[in-house]
């Protein structure tokens, strides 16, 4: 076949192809007259069956078999479509039972349901070449093949009493589709024959033509071809381009959006592995400190010794790297003597090393190494992505160093803010010597409450501060007033109420401590409106604020003070109390009592509402509403707590 000419074989595939469409297209045609024929005896038989048979079915024949009379009188109108080609009968209910057959016998006998009588019962007439092979069939399997067809008989109100089944001999059928099959095939074999005749006219025409051009063809096709090659090692060198510019954009996203050094490290191992097409690469770190190259990060290695590199500048491959500034490249590392880490690369079978220093801003950051088991033959486009790449992870790697340098800056500046604003506390307290002490216990019971009341981290920094600065306003109120031992004047109150508003004059134009100033200039404020500087009225005033207020107030009256003794549990516990609603606000007072007076709730008189005195009948409801009459010890007690609660506000 591969010796004939062109037009041999189009002439030889032509002929053979158009035999097999001719002979597929007359065999479905064929089929089609058949089908369309079966088709038309079915429809004549549909129209006959129910006005010849019908009549006669009733509902008795259709659920005890056709018997006697009955039999006779649908045999008899059978007999008229005896001309129809009919060989054999029957008819069904749709429980499978055999109301009448020609062959008596069937008359009664119970089958299978199929299909086609379902589908006939729904009312549609379904008609095919049988095979006989049913278990009805018996009697007919002498025919061979018969024409089997189920028509629905319908009764005057249009449903489906009874199916009729008959079987027709088809070779009438066929002989009249015979006649018309024959002028078919002699009409497509003279018409592909012409067709054939015809083609093979023009492609012989054709044929000679492109004889002539073959040559010609042939050196056009020659030179495509190596048009086609380099244009695709072009498109492979731009994919290789492109995907190269997707690693490295890939690494700056990475270096833009995360400064865990580390997380960068893979993410731009990864892209050596993958863009370099090499088998292992890791990342050695220059720690400054003692001018060793330490691991960081590595990928491909069959196991973890690796992770235990340890490379002093100068030795080695890696350390000559960095200590030399240049890429150093070995081709058969297995054939020399000077890998100090052979140890911790045994069973990894490289073969080609490459190190490459990272250098940033002209400091040497660490070595980029590269590992793989056969021989490398790079070209300059691999070497200069190499280094794109060593430089990137520089980057990386100054980028978090600042970074590092930075958060350590941040948090050197925020403790010696907070060490400046713990040594103007201590100052303040050194001032007043009568509250040495306070300050620290007041900032960490309020740091405590507002934990326990949900305050977020973010805002305990400022709360903390506030506390520190709580009394910053008395730094302009002067000794006189403030280190007075005995009760103010009303025009000395004046001047002590206004440390709150120093305090926020003082700390306002300091940025950092903006957040700080609820508790300095709002914790002298009440819950019922009646505080001070500004008469702020529940929830105005600020949760920090309400929380220190109680705080303040629990840390004076348990301190000795000059002019009295530090005041027992019990009685600041209910002094608390009953001032909650009026100076303390209620949701605090519940959350200050369950988390710094847990033992004292669990005794019998806090958790009774009872509390006994000496020679005394006051009591206390445990509600806030307290009775006394006017000579028992509580009523003392309040007078004591509220006497110094004035003094105290000094504080």
């Amino acid at each position: 076949m591969s010796r004939l000419t062109l037009l041999a074989k189009f002439s030889m595939t032509s002929l053979v192809l158009l035999a097999t469409i001719g002979v597929s297209l007359g065999w479905a045609l064929t089929r089609y007259l058949e089908d369309q024929a079966i088709e038309q005896h079915k429809s004549s038989i549909g129209s006959l069956v129910t006005p010849v048979v019908g009549p006669y079915i009733t509902p008795e024949i259709m659920s005890q078999g056709a018997k006697g009379d009955d039999y006779r009188n649908i045999e008899n109108a059978l007999s008229s479509l005896a001309g129809a080609g009919l060989v054999r009968v029957k008819i069904w209910n749709e429980e499978g039972m055999v109301a009448f057959s020609d062959e008596p016998t069937l008359v009664g006998q119970r089958f299978e349901v199929e299909d086609d009588l379902v589908e006939a019962f729904e009312g549609s007439t379904i008609a095919g070449i049988s095979q006989l092979q049913a278990a009805e069939n018996v009697e007919e399997r002498g025919y061979g093949e018969l024409l089997e067809v189920y028509t629905p008989l319908i009764d005057p109100n249009g449903d489906v009493m009874a199916v009729f089944e008959g079987y027709y001999d088809v070779d009438d059928l066929r002989q009249g589709v015979a006649a018309t099959q024959g002028y078919l095939w002699s009409s497509i074999g003279l018409g592909f024959f012409f067709l054939y005749v015809t083609l093979f006219t023009i492609v012989r025409n054709a044929s000679r033509r492109l004889t002539n051009q073959s040559e010609e063809n042939a050196q056009l096709y020659r030179e495509a071809q190596g048009q086609l090659a380099e244009r695709v090692k072009a498109e492979e060198n731009i994919q290789r381009q492109v995907d190269r510019l997707g690693a490295l954009r890939s690494i700056d996203l990475s270096i833009t959006s995360s400064l865990d050094i580390r997380l960068t490290l893979k993410v731009i191992l990864e892209h050596v592995c993958n863009q370099l097409n090499v088998d292992a690469a890791d990342v050695l770190l220059l720690n400054k400190h003692t001018s060793v190259l330490e691991y960081a990060e590595g990928r491909g290695f069959q196991s973890a010794a690796i992770s235990q590199s340890r490379v002093k500048l100068g030795e080695g491959y890696a350390g000559r790297a960095a200590l030399e500034r240049r890429t150093l490249n070995v081709p058969n590392i297995t054939s020399t003597g000077n890998l100090t880490r052979a140890r911790l690369l045994e069973g990894e079978s490289f073969v080609s090393y490459y190190a490459v220093p990272l250098i940033a801003k002209g400091q040497v950051e660490g070595v980029l190494e590269i590992f793989h088991r056969s021989h490398l033959e790079p070209d300059h486009e691999w070497l200069g992505f190499l280094e794109a790449l060593a430089g990137q992870a520089a980057i990386a790697v100054d980028n978090a160093t600042l970074f590092d340098d930075l958060q350590h800056s941040n948090l050197e500046l925020a403790l010696a803010y907070d060490n400046t604003l713990e040594g103007w506390s201590r100052a303040l307290d050194l001032r007043d010597k009568e509250t040495e002490g306070h300050t620290r216990r007041v900032t960490e019971m309020t740091v405590k409450l507002a934990r326990h009341m949900g305050v977020s981290d973010a805002e305990m920094v400022h709360v903390r501060r506030g506390a520190l600065l709580h009394d910053i306003g008395k730094m302009g109120i002067p000794d006189s007033i403030l280190l007075k031992p005995g009760p103010l004047t009303d025009e000395e109150w004046v001047i002590m109420r206004l440390h709150p508003v120093y305090a926020y004059e003082l700390l306002s134009p300091i940025s950092f401590l903006k957040p700080a100033l609820d508790i300095p200039y709002c914790h002298h404020e009440k819950w019922d409106g009646t505080g001070y500087p500004r008469g702020l009225k529940a929830e105005q005033i600020p949760l920090a604020a309400r929380i220190f207020a109680i705080v303040d107030v629990w840390d004076a009256l348990r301190s000795d003070r000059p002019y009295r003794k530090a005041r027992p549990k019990e009685m600041v516990y209910m002094y608390i109390r009953e001032q909650s609603g009026k100076h303390f606000d209620p949701q605090v007072v519940e959350a200050f009592l369950a988390h710094e007076m847990q033992p004292l709730l669990s005794t019998s008189y806090l958790t009774t509402g009872n509390i006994p005195f000496q020679n005394g009948n006051g009591n206390h409801n445990g509600n806030g509403n307290h009775k006394d009459n006017g000579t028992g010890p509580l009523y003392k007690t309040q007078v004591a707590l509220t006497q110094g609660a004035s003094v105290n506000s000094r504080q």
